[in-house]
């Protein structure tokens, strides 16, 4: 999996992340803890001069519990919890499964 850390300025995070690798968007880490998404929606609400100096953590969205799925969810719950939060990225919360 692809991460970003939060201390990645935007410059950095867009060459070397969202061209290089060609997603939408990318998990944010920190010390082995998931933090939240950066995606393009917020790159591009940050003016292109300031991105040498503005970092991911910044500008990424936190995490909230309201956006993940258990593992045994189906595509359609993801889908429309997806479109209720208005949320390209969801998290499957597979903490709670035995293997």
């Amino acid at each position: 999996m692809i991460t970003l850390n939060p201390s990645v300025s935007l410059d950095e995070a867009v060459d070397q992340y969202f061209i290089r690798y060609r997603y939408g968007g990318f998990p944010v880490i920190d010390g082995g803890k998931f933090l939240g998404f950066l995606t393009l929606k917020e790159v591009k609400n940050v003016p292109r001069e300031d991105w040498g100096r503005v970092r991911v953590s910044e500008a990424y969205v936190p995490h909230e519990k309201r956006w993940e799925i258990s593992p045994d969810s189906d595509a359609t719950k993801a889908l429309e919890l997806m479109i209720k939060e208005d949320k390209g990225r969801i998290v499957v919360d597979c903490s709670n499964v035995e293997g």
